[in-house]
């Protein structure tokens, strides 16, 4: 079943054109990766999907509604997005954090009840971070932070996660990290990822389907395997590069090829 399906949709800021008449699907327990080059419309693609933006033309729906009759608050409920950069400016401790994962599911003025508690502490556990609960956001880690930000996402219990680049600034180790946990998630618990990205062999190696942006027009999508072949990446990145499989997983993995190595091939 689809959860999310794009029908023709056209975006851009004032007379600039982004986005040119965008249609796919994400179906339920999908891990999709969005990938192209800057400029390419990845993350007004997030906007629009996480309701952020509202299309120029065409429709996404949403569980088979269409988006933008679905209030926010609702939506909430079901959907979670970690925004490339979240500020904080109030030093709230991480139990504090992932607690306001909870607010879409109460009213007004109602407290939290057990299940709320039992969820906030099941969302530290599953996010490897209720070690740090007492502690405040400013004390952390990069790596530390950004598994935070994941715990309150999945505090909302959503069936789908939008994360916009959630690896950027990271080192390899909490790289691996974070995109083991949302794989592990989306395995075990069948939450549904779209994932937007720069480093093109994580997206590989961690996403099942992918959709390659060039000039905000969908160039290629499908299996890391149909998406990443030399031609497409050379033909959107504009760069000499070269794909062999990942010995142990199989999955296409892109070299880059320096001027200089180009130039002794010649």
């Amino acid at each position: 079943m689809n959860l999310i399906n794009i029908k023709n949709i056209t975006f851009g800021y004032g007379q600039t054109e982004v986005l040119k008449n965008i249609s796919c699907a994400v179906s339920e327990s999908d891990f999709l990766g969005i990938i192209g080059p800057n400029g390419a419309g990845k993350t007004t693609l997030f906007k629009l999907i996480s309701k952020l933006l509202k299309p120029w033309q065409g429709k996404i729906f949403y569980n088979n509604i269409d988006l933008t009759k679905i209030p926010l608050h609702q939506l909430a409920k079901t959907m979670a997005v970690i925004p490339q950069i979240l500020e904080t400016p109030f030093s709230f401790t991480v139990n504090e954090f992932v607690s306001m994962g909870r607010f879409p599911h109460l009213s007004r003025f109602e407290n939290f009840r057990h299940q709320d508690y039992d969820i906030v502490n099941q969302s530290l556990n599953l996010a490897d971070v209720s070690r740090l609960s007492s502690h405040r956001l400013t004390e952390l880690s990069g790596g530390e932070r950004q598994r935070v930000i994941i715990a309150q996402g999945l505090a909302q219990t959503p069936k789908l996660l939008l994360l916009d680049e959630p690896t950027a600034h990271l080192d390899i180790t909490h790289q691996v990290r974070i995109l083991d946990l949302l794989k592990r998630l989306n395995k075990q618990t069948g939450l549904t990822v779209i994932v937007v990205m720069h480093d093109l062999n994580l997206a590989s190696e961690y996403c099942d389907k992918i959709i390659l942006l060039k000039n905000g027009e969908i160039f290629k999508s499908g299996s890391p395997r149909e998406v990443f072949s030399y031609e497409n990446i050379e033909e959107v990145y504009k760069t000499t590069v070269v794909v062999k499989n990942n010995p142990i997983s199989k999955k296409p993995y892109v070299f880059l090829v320096s001027e200089e190595e180009n130039k002794k091939r010649r």
